[in-house]
Parts: C-alpha cells; structure tokens; sequence
C-alpha cells in the first residue's frame, strides 16, 4: 500500500524536515538486509494491470570522490541481478519500507573510458538497476 507522508498544519511558513530515503538489498531473503549507500533511488511508480510496479534506481561508477572520502577512488558497477531490494524514507519518526522487489534488469549510461595512464580502459557512467515488485514476480517458481 502507498504511503503519504501528511504534514501538521502550521500557523505561518515553516521548512518542512527533509525526508531521507535509503535503498537496502540482499541476496536471499533469509540474509539481513545490508544498505547500499551509493544506490539512489529515483523511481518508484504503483501502476495498474497491465503494468507493473517497479522501481528504478541510480549508481555512479568510475573515477570520483564519495560524499564520505576525500580522495579520488574508481568505483566499478555493481552487479545487482537477482537480489532482493527495498527502499525506504527515514525520518525522527522511524523508517517506512516503500517498495520491496527484487532487481530483474538494469540500463547503463557509459559517459567515458579511460584511455591513458594507470587506469586504462576503466568505464566511468551511470548504472541503472531495475527492480519489480515482489506481489506479481514469479520468484522461486
């Protein structure tokens, strides 16, 4: 079921406190659920027979420096085929599971190969996993 986030009405403008969201996956369904820090999510659509629900979201791979580094690292895609995936918001209140599928398919955007120096031949782009959601796959079947 869809959630929506409802606001407390206020007297005069106020910020609203940001929404923090995390996408978590693992391989089989008994393993704990590990948090992919890079893994953004960018959709996550309900839809109506004849569609189905699924989700998409984004990785950066190649040469970069992470949020929580301060060097330059070369990250290699990630291969997400299979595993099981969820997203979900967190807030003060506790976190709230949107979306829990399980990665089928993935698009990628290469924006570069390296083609000089130690790092000959190493991609840089954007990866695109996929995943539907877990009430209409046929997992395990």
């Amino acid at each position: 079921m869809p959630a929506i986030q409802v606001s407390e009405p206020t007297s005069g403008p106020a910020v609203m406190p940001r929404q923090y969201t995390e996408v978590q996956t693992k391989a089989t369904w008994a393993d704990d659920w590990e948090t992919q820090k890079y893994l953004e999510p960018l959709t996550a659509a309900q839809r109506v027979v004849p569609s189905m629900v699924r989700a998409e979201m984004r990785y950066l791979y190649g040469k970069q420096i992470r949020e929580d580094t301060a060097a330059l690292a070369w990250e290699t895609p990630i291969d997400l085929t299979g595993q099981f995936c969820r997203i979900r918001s967190l807030s003060a209140q506790g976190a709230v599971n949107h979306f829990v599928g399980i990665f089928v398919d993935e698009t990628t955007d290469a924006a570069a190969v390296q083609k000089s120096g130690e790092d000959l031949d190493k991609p840089t782009g954007n990866q695109n996993p996929i995943a539907y959601d877990l009430t209409h796959s046929q997992v395990g079947s």
